[in-house]
């Protein structure tokens, strides 16, 4: 006789038994797949809500910030610029030269962008930005020259006091300044139709010499 035949009874599987264990697994793999599902579905929703959260309170946070008597000055300096540059040294006569500029207001009337242009307005020669913060009542300004892979820090000392901006020239990262120190003054003429910036490069006995100005005559607003 065969090997099956040679079964005894209890050593034959039970069919009904083996339908049973085979559905239980079935199911044990099916509860499996949902959950996976669920998991899945809930990471992905709380993922979402995750980067949602910071735009919402990047938002909440922009519009708590308070805009103060800096930005209403910066606002003034807004528009487009004739500019005529002069650069000073200690044995010669300045030498001039004739720029353009434009003026605009950013990131929601929070900090002013300087752009400087030759004359045909082709190339730019240089970028700044500066910015007031309402509880120091201090500005801060960034230039990034057209000639110099460098950035220019510069900061006030003293809270604004409503008529000028005075910046003195700060300490890059790695400590070093380029050149001498120097201090800054930017104030309106003329019912707000010119600019005058002069900058005063500081000698070590904290004596000053002019070394650039600015006189900016508006052109449009």
């Amino acid at each position: 006789m065969s090997s099956r035949n040679n079964l005894s009874t209890e050593e034959r599987p039970d069919r009904k038994q083996v339908s049973r264990d085979v559905a239980r697994k079935l199911r044990l793999e099916q509860l499996f797949v949902v959950a996976l599902y669920s998991s899945l579905t809930t990471t992905l929703v709380f993922n979402a809500i995750a980067e949602d959260k910071p735009g919402i309170e990047g938002r909440a946070y922009r519009d708590s910030v308070v805009l103060g008597i800096g930005q209403q000055f910066l606002e003034k300096f807004t528009g487009t610029w004739d500019v005529e540059k002069k650069f000073y040294s200690r044995d010669r006569a300045p030498r001039v030269t004739t720029l353009q500029c434009r003026q605009t207001m950013i990131n929601d009337g929070r900090f002013l962008k300087s752009e400087f242009f030759e004359q045909s307005h082709t190339n730019t020669i240089g970028i700044g930005f500066i910015g007031f913060e309402t509880v120091s009542g201090e500005f801060t300004s960034v230039w990034m020259d057209s000639h110099s892979s460098k950035m220019s820090v510069r900061r006030s000392r003293v809270p604004f006091d409503g008529k000028e901006i005075v910046l003195f020239s700060v300490p890059l990262g790695s400590g070093e300044r380029e050149g001498r120190p120097t201090r800054d003054v930017t104030c309106l003429v003329e019912d707000g139709e010119k600019i005058l910036h002069r900058q005063y490069a500081i000698n070590p006995d904290n004596t000053e010499q002019l070394r650039l100005e600015l006189i900016m005559t508006k052109k449009t607003r």
